[in-house]
């Protein structure tokens, strides 16, 4: 019973990722890019979007819920070399909703996927040509990946692992929600457990993609990081083992782009109790790049379905 919940909660996040965007929108005008660059764990597995590299069950499968909203994540400055530069704000908030959902096999491999729902307020491209309104929902871009465990340590508290996505272009690429050509995310993974109430996550990545330019800046290859803390809270009476404070920053760093580089944090809260698991955070932007919103809010939910951990 709880391996067919599983596989259903897998087929059906699957099901809705490969449906066309024109289901939740209209068709595109033009090319863009994904406004939304967070990215829910696959899972639940690991903090608010980086993923933890060590994978601890057999059949067991795990959703994830996360919602966000932010402020102003896609400004445009025009006539930069005047004294008075204009400045569009084409999208001045988005708002999401991730699907994830995870299978761990063996104690050694992760398969995933996660899509997010996008919506958007602002004025479309305002005083360019294409003063529209944003579809009321938009998809987009699916991804599709593994993690492979490579070491896990009982006397040296760390973990390592290796993974790649696939991005598949089923995003509204017409209105900042995806792009219209499938690129290749590789990603390098490491977690330590210093004590049973604490854990630190690195992430280091690359993205891979067709550069474009979009009114006069190039988005392109880029390498990307994270780091991030859990810190739980086992002192205070009553919910302190399932209570903990958590913080996380990422980044990207462009290789071929005439744009700053993105860098945001987050701290919030998180709850566990069973099967169930759930975050509360908000952040800031630390760079004025596109996609980087001023102010940032999520909230998530996680449950773990099938088997439990499995027996070393």
């Amino acid at each position: 019973m709880r391996q067919a919940a599983a596989a259903a909660a897998l087929a059906l996040v699957c099901a809705v990722g490969a449906l066309p965007h024109s289901v939740f929108a209209a068709e595109p005008a033009a090319p863009s890019f994904p406004v939304e660059r967070l990215l829910a764990a696959p899972g639940g597995r690991g903090i608010i979007s980086l993923e933890d590299p060590f994978i601890e069950g057999h059949l067991t499968a795990y959703v994830h819920l996360l919602a966000s909203t932010g402020s102003r994540p896609l400004a445009l400055s025009l006539d930069e070399g005047s004294e008075h530069p204009t400045v569009l704000d084409p999208v001045t908030h988005a708002t999401s909703l991730h699907l994830s959902a995870a299978l761990e096999l063996h104690r050694k491999a992760r398969f995933h996927m996660v899509l997010p729902l996008v919506m958007l307020g602002g004025n479309r491209l305002q005083g360019l040509g294409e003063d529209r309104d944003f579809p009321a929902m938009s998809a987009g871009d699916l991804r599709v990946g593994f993690t492979f465990n490579i070491f896990s340590g009982s006397v040296l508290p760390l973990d390592l692992a290796a993974g790649a996505q696939i991005m598949l272009p089923t995003g509204d690429d017409g209105n900042f929600a995806g792009v219209d050509e499938p690129g290749l995310v590789l990603r390098l993974l490491l977690g330590s457990r210093p004590v049973d109430w604490a854990q630190v996550l690195f992430q280091f990545g690359a993205i891979f993609h067709d550069k474009r330019e979009f009114y006069g800046s190039l988005w392109g290859q880029r390498l990307t990081w994270g780091l991030g803390l859990r810190v739980g809270l086992p002192w205070i009476p009553l919910v302190g083992e399932h209570l903990g404070v958590l913080a996380e920053a990422d980044g990207e760093v462009c290789l071929d782009c005439a744009t700053d580089n993105p860098a945001e944090l987050r701290g919030g809260v998180y709850f566990e109790h069973g099967r169930w698991a759930a975050t509360v955070s908000g952040g800031a932007g630390l760079s004025d790049a596109a996609t980087v919103p001023v102010w940032r809010v999520t909230a998530g939910v996680s449950v773990r379905l099938g088997r439990g951990p499995a027996a070393p």
